[in-house]
């Protein structure tokens, strides 16, 4: 695979994750939070029914693409790839949403919760051969 193909390969991967960023942030932009009243608000319900819409968009989406994975009519090499990094992609996001979820109530009932809800959220390493070469 040159550098074209891998290009190409990773931006047709990419698509559906910028697709579903996108319309996270323009559901996000219209669901009002308030600070001082967030949790038993009706922003807050707002709020949360934006995010556990995607969370469950996403999770209908992650077991579609399991099954697939698991086809044998998925047999070409960059189908199973772009597949596989799918899954992995869409099961970080529900991960981060479902912290997400969590972090007002421990912000207001318990705040020691806050390092284990933040530590739960998986943030990508950089491999250190890209590290090398991005540098």
């Amino acid at each position: 695979m040159d550098k074209k193909e891998y290009t190409e390969f990773v931006g047709k991967t990419q698509a559906p994750l910028r697709e579903h960023k996108r319309l996270n942030t323009e559901s996000l932009k219209q669901a009002s939070v308030k600070a001082t009243a967030l949790v038993h608000s009706d922003e807050w319900d707002t709020y949360l029914s934006h995010i556990q819409g995607f969370l469950n968009r996403l999770i209908e989406l992650d077991k579609i693409a399991i099954a697939e994975l698991k086809s044998p009519k998925l047999v070409k090499y960059e189908d199973i790839m772009e597949c596989k990094m799918f899954v992995r992609e869409t099961e970080a996001i529900i991960i981060c949403l479902e912290q997400v979820i969590q972090i007002p109530y421990a912000i207001i009932h318990d705040r020691s919760l806050l390092g284990d809800i933040v530590s739960k959220i998986p943030i990508p390493k950089l491999p250190e051969k890209f590290s090398k070469t991005l540098v």
